[in-house]
C-alpha cells in the first residue's frame, strides 16, 4: 500500500494543522465515513486519537487537538509519511506516522525516504499542509437538506445564550479545528446539564435533527467509548435522555464546561456525535 507523505508548514504546525489527505488517496485507502481513527509511531505503543473528517476534496485529518503535533514537538519543515494499515473489522482505523525532522532531510524526495527503511514511496502523492480557502460560505449536502454554513456563524446555540469574549474566543478556535461542514452546537453546561439532561435549540433540531432515527451516540473527543441516548420531543424542542448523564459523569462535566456537538455525517440511521469539550478554566 503506497504511504502518503506531508510536509509540516506554518498551518499544521499551528493553530490548526488539518492534514488534507487528496481524494483519490482518501478514496481508495481511508475510511468512507467521519470517524476517529488511531496514529502511532513505529515500534511505540503511545496511541493519539484523532478525527477523521470526509469532506468534498478527499479527507482532512487534524493533528493538533489529539496531542500528536504537541507531544511529538513538529516544526515548519518536518516531514510526516502516514501509512495506513489492514483495517480488521470492528477495530478502529490505524495509521502509522513516521517523522522526519527538517534538520535530517534536505527535501521531501521518495529516494530519501526508502534510504531509512520505509516502504517504498514510489508514486506516493506528497503533499504540504495548507489552509481552508478563504470563501465566505460553503454548501453542504450528504443526506440533509442543503444549508448555507456561514464562516461568520458556523455554530448554533439556544435562544438568549451567551458566551464571554473569552469563551467566544476559545469556541471559535475549536470550531475553526474542527472543520465540520455542518453548524456545531454549543452548550454552556449548567447544574440541569450535568444532573439530568441537555436541550437543543428548537433551530437546530429543525435543520439537523428531527428527521430520522431518535437514538443517539456520543462520543468524546479522544476516547473510543461510546454513549448511547435518544431523543425526547419538549417544547418543539429535543431533549437528551438516558446515556446524557452517564456522559457527563463520566466525562467529569461541570458546571461552566463548553461542550461543542459535531453531527457526524453517515449514511445509516443512527445519529452519532463527537463531543469536543472546552473546561471552564481555559476560557
Amino acid at each position: 500500500m503506497p504511504s502518503l507523505v506531508a510536509m509540516m508548514t506554518k498551518p499544521s504546525a499551528k493553530p490548526y494543522p488539518d492534514v488534507v489527505i487528496p481524494k483519490d488517496y482518501a478514496l481508495a485507502h481511508f475510511p468512507r465515513k467521519n470517524q476517529t481513527i488511531k496514529l502511532q509511531l513505529p515500534e511505540q505503543s503511545k496511541k493519539w486519537y484523532c478525527e477523521f473528517h470526509v469532506k468534498s476534496n478527499g479527507g482532512h485529518c487534524s493533528l493538533y487537538d489529539c496531542g500528536f503535533v504537541r507531544d511529538n514537538h513538529l516544526l515548519e519543515g518536518d516531514l510526516c509519511v502516514f501509512q495506513p494499515m489492514p483495517n480488521c473489522k470492528g477495530r478502529t482505523f490505524k495509521v502509522i506516522v513516521h517523522l522526519f525532522r527538517k534538520a535530517t532531510i534536505d527535501h521531501p524526495s521518495s529516494e530519501n525516504i526508502s534510504k531509512r527503511g520505509l516502504p517504498s514511496t514510489k508514486n506516493t502523492p506528497t503533499l504540504c499542509i495548507k489552509e481552508e480557502p478563504k470563501d465566505d460560505e460553503e454548501t453542504f449536502s450528504s443526506g440533509y437538506d442543503e444549508h448555507r454554513i456561514s464562516k461568520k456563524d458556523p455554530y448554533m446555540m439556544s435562544l438568549g445564550a451567551r458566551l464571554t469574549q473569552g469563551q467566544k474566543k476559545k469556541v471559535l478556535e475549536k470550531v475553526g479545528a474542527i472543520a465540520s461542514d455542518l453548524h456545531i452546537y454549543v452548550a454552556v453546561m449548567n447544574k440541569t446539564n450535568v444532573r439530568r439532561s441537555l436541550t437543543f435549540a428548537t433551530k437546530y433540531c429543525d435543520t439537523y435533527l428531527r428527521k430520522g432515527s431518535r437514538s443517539l451516540v456520543f462520543q468524546a473527543e479522544g476516547k473510543i467509548q461510546q454513549w448511547h441516548g435518544g431523543l425526547h420531543v419538549t417544547d418543539r424542542a429535543l431533549r437528551i435522555r438516558g446515556g446524557w448523564t452517564s456522559f457527563a459523569r463520566d466525562n467529569n462535566l461541570r458546571e461552566g464546561d463548553i461542550c461543542l456537538f459535531e453531527l457526524m455525517k453517515n449514511k445509516v440511521g443512527l445519529k452519532k456525535m463527537m463531543v469536543y469539550i472546552i473546561r471552564r478554566e481555559r476560557c
